[in-house]
This record gives C-alpha cells, structure tokens and sequence, in this order.
C-alpha cells in the first residue's frame, strides 16, 4: 500500500459515469488512458496522465483547455532489460518472484490543451 497525503480513487469502470462526476469534478490530477466527450466536467483538473504510449483512447478535443496531458514513451529499452534480469534473478534464485528494474529510462511527454 502507497501512503499519501492526497486522496485516490481508482475508476475501473468507465461506464459508470454517475460514480465519476463528483470525483471527476474535485480532481486535479487523473492518471489514465481514457479520456471521452461524454465524460462530466472536471473544473479543477491541471494534469492527465496516460499510461499509455499513445494518445489513442484520449479524445484531446474533450480535454478541459488549459489540461496538461502526458504520455509515457521511451521505455521500450527498460522492458527487455526487465524480462532477461528478472529470468536471470529467477534462475539464480527462484525464491525471488519480482524484481525492480535497476533504472527507470522512462520519459515523458506533455503538452497543454
């Protein structure tokens, strides 16, 4: 469990777009890979960030103006790194079940709505 002074909510459910609108409407940050027309207003929020690559599911014209959005990219290196050094760890000591990758090369991109 992450511990954290701001409050979280995970949204499984895209169609529930009832349960949606009062978080939505309080929310400054969203971390994600929809966004849709039909979505309910979120006055406060500044940042959304895909966890996605792509943009593909994010109907920017639907963005609130003004929104950062970000994408993930870049982490096409770290991925293979991962799978060999968590086989390898496995093989060596197959008590080991997970293993962080040693650095993150993530990047991000963002641009304003």
């Amino acid at each position: 469990m992450v511990k954290s002074p701001f409050e979280t909510e995970i949204l499984a459910e895209e169609g529930n777009l009832a349960r949606h609108a009062p978080l939505l409407a309080d929310a400054d940050i969203v971390v994600g890979h929809i966004w849709r027309a039909g979505f309910p207003p979120a006055p406060r929020l500044r940042l959304l960030q895909s966890v996605a690559a792509g943009l593909d599911l994010l109907d920017l014209d639907a963005v609130p103006k003004g929104v950062t959005v970000c994408n993930v990219f870049g982490h096409e290196p770290a991925i293979p790194e991962y799978v060999i050094m968590t086989n390898l760890a496995g093989a060596r000591w197959p008590a080991i079940s997970t293993a962080s990758p040693a650095a993150n090369r993530s990047k991000t991109s963002c641009f304003q709505t």
